[in-house]
This record gives structure tokens, sequence and C-alpha cells, in this order.
């Protein structure tokens, strides 16, 4: 069992990331990097269930966030992934035809819940990366700036 399933053996998330395959490391870590630079929030390492098992949370202020509100980065060894919860208006009022076309598997597994929609991403190389950092900057807006 690897680390990342170990819920009572607490890991940074440095040595999660080392466990993931190179290409893998150097897509969670760019969109990491890019969390750190762009977003108001804290990033918060923790076990969230036996399906994302560790993640590093970014929740982000409501005033501060546009219409992203959270983003999940889990460095699954079998493969990496990254969640994101924001606001069904921005389905609402963006077209998903353009958006980049490697997202539109997650979009359409995900799940709405209240005002929120829930979707998931394998991200595996940096063209995952770079599609899926420029949705989150079409979610954040012009608030991060």
């Amino acid at each position: 069992m690897s680390i990342w399933q170990r819920q009572f053996e607490t890991p940074s998330m440095q040595v999660l990331i080392d466990g993931l395959n190179s290409d893998q490391r150097k897509a969670i870590t760019t969109i990491r990097n890019w969390l750190k630079e762009r977003v108001k929030g804290r990033a918060n390492l923790s076990y969230v269930d036996v399906a994302w098992h560790w993640c590093e949370q970014y929740e982000l202020e409501k005033n501060d966030s546009g219409d992203l509100h959270g983003v999940y980065l889990i460095p699954d060894p079998d493969g990496s992934k990254v969640a994101v919860s924001c606001s069904r208006r921005f389905f609402e009022s963006n077209a998903v035809s353009q958006l980049p076309k490697s997202l539109h598997a997650g979009l359409g597994s995900g799940i709405c819940v209240g005002h929120l929609a829930w979707c998931q991403w394998n991200i595996v190389n940096q063209d995952d990366a770079q599609a899926l950092i420029s949705m989150l900057e079409s979610m954040l807006g012009d608030s991060a700036a």
C-alpha cells in the first residue's frame, strides 16, 4: 500500500508528488505552482476519503474566486487527478465546446449539487495541465489578476 493510501501516516505533498511518474509529477507541479501564484486561499493537505485518499485542497475565498470554489490535487500514483468545484453558472454562461477538448470527458461525468458543479480529470501530462489551467483562469475571471 502506497503512502498516498495510508490514512494514519501523514505524508508531505512533496513526498506524494515524488511518487508519481515523471510526466504526472511535472503536470501536477505546474498546476500546483499556478494555484500558489494565482489563487487566494491556503492549501491544506488532508485525507479525504477512500477515493481521493491524501489530496491537497485549495478552498477559495468567495469574494476573490469568481466561479471557482475549490481545487483538489489528487496525487494518485496510478494516475494523478485534479478535482474542481465551481459555480454551475460558469457552465450555464460558457459553451462547453469552447473549453479545451481534453476536459470534455471530465465535464460529462461531473455532478451538480445545489449551485455547485463538481468535476474531476486525469492529469497525466503538461497538455492536460495547461488545458486545466486555461479553464481555471476562465473560472477566476478577473478576480485573481
